[in-house]
């Protein structure tokens, strides 16, 4: 494992095979994180220690003092989403029957009902859009409240989306718990994090830079990580962890853990649940947040509870 020119970070599969054999596959990733952690630390420019945790702000902090303004109220929120559910569910059901017709058309062999369904469906999801845009703007943190992620580091293949994915943490979340980290290139399938750090790829989207960095918000707020750590241990109950992959279906997941709950089942991802053995992070706030991004009133519908959970977390500290 090396640094390149540009700092990226680079690894070759067969030496570090060699010094993983009879290792099990935690201990494995143990001592890929040590690695990484080793280079991070010792690379000029980068992050030389883990952002200290945030005490939690008081009230007056988080009311008074510019750029800590709290965001909109709960109840606000809900009031303001809530003009907009029948729509939302109207739109939902309707794009489910015309994919359910466009497939029939497709199955049929049936060119002209084909191209109708198609045009009903780019009209449906025109439609969702315009409401996922204008939903959002009930649930964003009011631009003159905002505060900002500081980036310790960026390289040049970075800069761009570790900016926009900042932008958009910025957007859903309470100043006071904005996060401090580094952005590297990282030539692995997956995105991830890792001691304040946020490892991306060129596939990396804008949305998922946002959810890496807030395992930052919860890795430098201890009353974020308890907090979400709280929420999966209600919604698991006396579940035990299962195999990712055999849930999903994709073995990249290799030996990944989560409570299944009921989280697809509400819209969302298994992933939602994933367990970490040393109850050092969760998946809660950073597939939450993007979920909100991705489609508020849908989230608010159909998983009300973890949507609640989201805005609070994130926004009431």
């Amino acid at each position: 494992m090396w640094l390149n020119p540009d700092k990226s970070i680079k690894y070759h599969i067969p030496t570090l095979a060699k010094q993983f054999v009879g290792m099990d596959a935690q201990t494995v990733g143990r001592h890929i994180e040590d690695l990484l952690g080793a280079h991070v630390q010792a690379a000029s420019g980068y992050v030389t220690q883990v952002a200290k945790p945030k005490p939690s702000p008081t009230n007056q902090q988080a009311q008074g003092i510019p750029g800590l303004t709290a965001p909109h109220a709960l109840s606000t929120i809900k009031a303001a989403l809530d003009s907009h559910t029948d729509h939302g569910k109207t739109l939902a059901k309707n794009l489910e029957s015309v994919e359910v017709e466009l497939k029939d058309a497709i199955d049929q062999g049936n060119s002209v009902k084909k191209q109708m369904f198609e045009q009903k469906r780019a009209q449906l999801k025109e439609e969702m859009t315009k409401l996922e845009e204008k939903t959002r703007q009930h649930v964003m943190v009011p631009e003159a409240a905002r505060g900002k992620v500081v980036l310790t580091h960026v390289t040049p293949t970075t800069v761009g989306k570790a900016r926009a994915g900042a932008e958009l943490a910025q957007m859903y979340t309470h100043a006071a718990l904005l996060p401090t980290v580094g952005v590297v290139d990282f030539n692995r399938k997956r995105a991830g994090y890792l001691h304040g750090m946020v490892l991306i790829n060129g596939l990396t989207s804008h949305s998922h830079v946002m959810h890496e960095i807030t395992h930052g918000i919860e890795e430098q707020n201890p009353r974020v990580l308890k907090a979400c750590l709280d929420f999966l241990n209600k919604r698991a109950g006396n579940e035990y962890p299962q195999l990712l992959a055999t849930l999903t279906g994709n073995p990249d997941y290799g030996t990944d853990r989560t409570y299944k709950d009921r989280f697809e089942e509400l819209g969302g991802k298994h992933y939602m649940g994933r367990f970490y053995p040393g109850r050092d992070g969760t998946e809660i706030l950073t597939m939450g947040i993007e979920r909100l991004h991705r489609n508020p009133v849908e989230f608010y519908i159909n998983d009300p509870e973890y949507f609640e959970f989201v805005i609070q977390t994130l926004q009431q500290p």
